[in-house]
């Protein structure tokens, strides 16, 4: 699960990566290399936007669980298939267990997938919720997808 570090964490690899961009586009001013400073606010946009999305969810702790990963993950791209309005409709207990699921096995598919070096890896995870359970897809690269899912309610004891 996440705990404040990691938050924290996901913060400072924020902050760090627009005060990266923010230096280049400094430096790209200075040199009259406009082009380039178009390519550098083009960036910012987009990863501001794919930052942006996680958040517009009406998940909370989801929504933070998303950012921060996507925060700190350097290994590959992140790509998250998640609906806009997207509402997990379970209990509390069912959303810990899929997270616990994602930490787990996100750690382990990209641990024991190959990795490419000609090109960029890549996570792909995809969120869906039908009437009784929430199920959750992931596919590192072009390998074999893992597939995990729960109920939507759950006994507090079982």
């Amino acid at each position: 699960m996440m705990d404040e570090k990691m938050i924290i964490k996901a913060l400072h690899h924020r902050k760090h990566d627009w005060l990266n961009d923010l230096q280049l586009i400094l430096g790209y001013i200075q040199l009259g290399k406009l082009d380039r400073l178009k390519e550098v606010a083009q960036r910012m946009v987009v990863k501001t936007d794919k930052a942006g999305a996680y958040l517009r969810g009406n998940t909370p702790r989801l929504s933070i669980y998303l950012f921060v990963l996507e925060s700190v993950t350097t290994d590959y791209e992140l790509n998250i298939d998640l609906e806009q309005s997207y509402e997990f409709k379970g209990s509390d207990l069912a959303l810990d267990r899929m997270l616990d699921w994602l930490d787990v096995n996100i750690k382990e598919i990209t641990a024991s997938a190959k990795t490419s070096y000609n090109e960029e890896n890549r996570l792909y995870v995809k969120f869906e919720q039908l009437p009784d359970k929430w199920l959750v897809r992931l596919r590192f690269n072009d390998g074999q997808e893992v597939v995990g899912q729960g109920q939507l309610q759950w006994n507090e004891v079982e």
